[in-house]
């Protein structure tokens, strides 16, 4: 028996364990592991960690692993370079392992071009078709075909990122736009981001899945939020301003509260919701250059504030006898400070608490710190 127990020991030890994860380390100047990225991608195992020094990498990554992946001093000094000025169309990152999580943060995400034709043809930035993705602290600048995509199957975090300025072209052999975030049947969670697009790109396009927002800034999107047959979708403490339409849903069991839509242009929707079931409620809606709300189906409208939309506050069958129609009374609309006077009737209405993203900021005791700053400094 005790010769048994000494063979076996030489085999435990080969097993793995978590203390065995490696960080390895990117350095351009030749003092770490590697000076490319892709060449400590290559040579990690599942789990391990890879840290990467200032400086702007040219490369197209492709991560067949579940690791960790982070720009040791922000995004603001660590850049990862599609290369579309040179030439290049590859996009910058692919997340392509089958199962596990990947964990990137810290990096600036730019000049990536989408590879694929139509259908797949969306996010140059990031593409996710491993089982589990979380984004974190990146900005997600100037790709072709959009930031970042989301495959079948995934479930993508996506935490204080700015995903902004990426742009596609319409007329092109295969209509690419340039959408934020792209979506199918994958599960959605962001929170505390920035988000825009171009005139004929959306923010968010989801189709399938399920889906969270809050506390984004959504905005000067062709739509800020599309939402197409999920399983459910949470959208809620967001700023949604100065877009076509602002948040548009179908089909799909739905939970609108709290947001904040303003300036829809262009004949614009502050929200649309068609044939879901579910609730719209405590969301400020005005100043948009069409109707408010569109509503039909069996969805709930309560405790509103749908004020000055042009030509009218409601399009559609779903009853709102709660909601209100007055001025919200911002702080600062012109400056885009949309929090509550404290004379305003969104700060505390009578059955319904607050409406909008944004509780009392101003009036008679002044506040110095930007109320955005301080809702992102929550996800950092």
């Amino acid at each position: 028996m005790k010769w048994i127990l000494l063979l076996l020991v030489p085999f435990f030890l080969l097993i793995p364990t978590a203390s065995q994860a490696r960080t390895w380390h990117v350095k351009q100047d030749g003092t770490g592991d590697c000076t490319t990225i892709q060449a400590c991608i290559n040579l990690a195992s599942d789990g391990d960690s890879i840290l990467v020094g200032p400086g702007t990498y040219r490369e197209n990554l492709v991560v067949t692993v579940p690791l960790v992946l982070v720009g040791e001093l922000g995004s603001s000094q660590t850049a990862i370079d599609g290369g579309r000025l040179s030439g290049v169309n590859r996009r910058c990152i692919t997340c392509s392992h089958p199962s596990g999580r990947v964990y990137i943060s810290g990096f600036k995400v730019a000049e990536g071009v989408v590879p694929e034709p139509y259908p797949n043809n969306y996010a140059g930035g990031i593409l996710c078709t491993t089982a589990e993705l979380e984004l974190r602290d990146c900005y997600v600048h100037h790709n072709f075909g959009g930031g970042v995509g989301c495959r079948a199957g995934t479930n993508v975090t996506i935490i204080n990122c700015d995903i902004v300025n990426n742009y596609g072209e319409i007329g092109d052999p295969y209509d690419t736009y340039a959408n934020g975030v792209t979506g199918y049947n994958a599960t959605g969670t962001f929170a505390g981001c920035r988000i825009s697009a171009s005139s004929f790109g959306y923010g968010v396009d989801w189709s399938g899945g399920q889906l969270e927002l809050s506390h984004n800034e959504i905005y000067e999107c062709s739509c800020a939020v599309r939402v197409l047959s999920t399983g459910s979708v949470w959208i809620h403490h967001n700023l949604v301003r100065n877009d076509g339409d602002g948040i548009a849903v179908g089909s799909s069991a739905v939970s609108i509260e709290n947001n904040t839509v303003v300036r829809q242009q262009n004949y614009g929707y502050g929200i649309i919701v068609s044939g879901c079931t579910g609730s719209v409620r405590n969301n400020v809606i005005v100043s948009g250059s069409h109707y408010g709300i569109s509503c039909n189906g069996a969805t709930t409208l309560s405790c509103n504030d749908v004020w000055n939309n042009s030509p009218g506050n409601y399009e559609g069958t779903c009853p709102h006898p709660t909601d209100i129609s007055i001025d919200p009374l911002f702080c600062d609309a012109l400056s885009g400070n949309y929090c509550l006077h404290s004379s305003s009737p969104c700060a505390n209405a009578p059955g319904c608490g607050q409406i909008g993203a944004f509780g009392m900021a101003c009036g008679p005791t002044a506040v110095t710190e930007t109320t955005w700053g301080r809702i992102k400094s929550m996800y950092r």
